[in-house]
């Protein structure tokens, strides 16, 4: 397991990289994840769902996560992220997933929740490996 990525907004710690579970050492409680995952308060807290591949790069923009890697889909989760069948990598329930580029963003807003949505990049038909993510003031979205 390995971490690529940190970044931090509004008290949370966002962490990105190669890992599907992370654990608060003090308390030793394991959470499972999907190549992101937040702290706060001591604790890690799951995305509800993830990318289905390392993320190397995070960024912050409005109101929402931007997770870029090597990934092709993205995963909707439950509360709990063990009640999917698989990991974000394997899932073949197309229900529970969308296709990706390698860039995605996670929106938790009060009136729809927690979502993950791919990020459609124009002209590109696969991004391949995204290493850096940077948002322009006003264009994020």
């Amino acid at each position: 397991a390995a971490v690529y990525a940190m970044t931090a907004s509004n008290g949370w710690l966002y962490a990105g990289g190669d890992f599907v579970t992370a654990t608060t050492a003090e308390t030793n409680v394991a959470v499972a994840v999907d190549h992101v995952v937040r702290w706060r308060a001591g604790a890690w807290e799951a995305l509800l769902g993830g990318v289905g591949g390392p993320t190397f790069s995070l960024a912050i923009g409005a109101g929402c996560v931007y997770v870029g890697g090597r990934f092709t889909k993205v995963c909707e989760g439950a509360a709990d992220t063990a009640v999917r069948a698989s990991r974000c990598e394997a899932e073949l329930d197309s229900s529970l997933h969308q296709p990706a580029r390698g860039i995605a963003r996670w929106c938790n807003s009060e009136h729809a929740g927690a979502v993950w949505e791919p990020v459609a990049a124009e002209g590109f038909e696969s991004m391949g490996t995204v290493r850096a993510i940077t948002l322009m003031r006003g264009r994020e979205g």
